[in-house]
């Protein structure tokens, strides 16, 4: 949200720029939808920020982190 607000953009006009409906972008803004990584990447472009990746220390259990991942992004909407 930051970003966009930087970018001096409404959310109605990132709705439009991405092809998304605005209570889609409250939605991820406030945190109760998830973002799927390409959905990520389009929103950082068109507000211009970048998106860093950080390597992290591996879970004890990265079977269980990596199935809830793959729920995660199957749940994504795929909207566009």
């Amino acid at each position: 949200m930051r970003a966009r607000n930087a970018a001096k953009l409404s959310q109605r006009d990132l709705a439009e720029t991405l092809h998304l409906s605005q209570p889609y972008i409250a939605q991820v803004e406030r945190g109760s939808k998830l973002m799927s990584l390409s959905l990520m990447v389009r929103y950082a472009n068109a507000v211009g920020a970048t998106i860093e990746v950080k390597p992290k220390k591996r879970a004890k259990h990265p079977a269980v982190a990596t199935s809830f991942i793959r729920g995660r992004v199957a749940d994504a909407p795929t909207k566009r």
